[in-house]
């Protein structure tokens, strides 16, 4: 396995910082993996679990989105970019990258979170020969159920609805990396807010293109987990169920039923915690057909 840094340029000019780890060409499988990460995920998080595909035989792509990472400016103040423009733009160039590296390979979209939410917004999403998302549910807080969770609901739409607008439209960005989170440019920080207060998640955002959601008809593989805190588990396909594809998996997985302590909404990318879903994933994505 090589693993090498690049920059891809998107459609608007953009840089992003990128690794392309090549899978040792006799034990290719004649297969590419695209990561996209999860909201203010830099791409690093992803290593493990990308060496560990290439190690299986798998070429892979990861890449930093606008405004996070590598490809985060010098200054976050004024700097333009929407939660869409990681999906229309930045997905897309990732895409198209990894055909020009691989052209004769299958191509898996693999997705985590705002990932593998924002797939059907990429023009390019026919390049996808298959999908697998990992905790890619809505972001509304509604779908946490009952009065247990009215307190959660309450707190999370004081954030959307107040919190994240207001900090970002003044300090040009959010600063999610002071409560544990992740920095993201204030746009983003401002749309997915945004959507997040809207029943109907990003679908419900008049200013977006969601025909790809319906045209997707590649097979797509869904992981969500009983004990992730960052998204209702009560709603495992309310995005995923979106895509037109009629050959989806869900799995929707209690830890302990794969051999871990605890998954939530990072935990399958960390190998102590993932248990066995990482050789899962591996032969699933070995099974789509060429």
């Amino acid at each position: 396995m090589i693993a090498t840094d690049i920059i891809l340029t998107t459609s608007d000019d953009f840089s992003l910082s990128a690794t392309r780890y090549d899978a040792e060409s006799a034990a290719t499988a004649g297969t590419t993996v695209v990561i996209s990460p999860a909201l203010g995920v830099p791409r690093r998080f992803y290593t493990s679990f990308a060496q560990y595909l290439a190690e299986q035989g798998i070429d892979v792509l990861t890449y930093d989105v606008r405004g996070v990472g590598q490809s985060r400016p010098k200054k976050m103040r004024g700097f333009q970019a929407r939660m869409s423009d990681w999906g229309e733009k930045d997905m897309a160039a990732a895409f198209d990258a990894a055909q020009q590296r691989w052209p004769g390979n299958r191509m898996i979209a693999l997705g985590h979170s705002s990932g593998g939410q924002l797939l059907g917004l990429a023009p390019n999403s026919s390049l996808i020969d298959a999908a697998v998302t990992v905790a890619a549910q809505s972001g509304w807080a509604g779908h946490w159920p009952g009065f247990k969770y009215l307190p959660r609901r309450i707190v999370f739409g004081f954030l959307c609805s107040v919190i994240m607008p207001g900090v970002s439209a003044i300090l040009g960005h959010f600063p999610g990396g002071r409560v544990g989170l992740f920095d993201i440019p204030g746009g983003v920080a401002r749309q997915w807010s945004g959507w997040c207060r809207d029943p109907d998640y990003l679908f419900g955002d008049k200013t977006l293109d969601l025909s790809g959601y319906e045209a997707f008809a590649a097979p797509i593989l869904a992981f969500s987990f009983t004990d992730d805190t960052y998204v209702s588990p009560w709603a495992p396909m309310s995005v995923v169920g979106r895509y037109g594809s009629t050959n989806k998996i869900s799995r929707h997985i209690t830890p302990a039923d794969v051999g871990s302590q605890g998954i939530g909404h990072f935990g399958f990318f960390k190998s102590a915690d993932s248990g066995t879903l990482w050789a899962e994933t591996a032969d699933w994505i070995r099974s789509v057909p060429a």
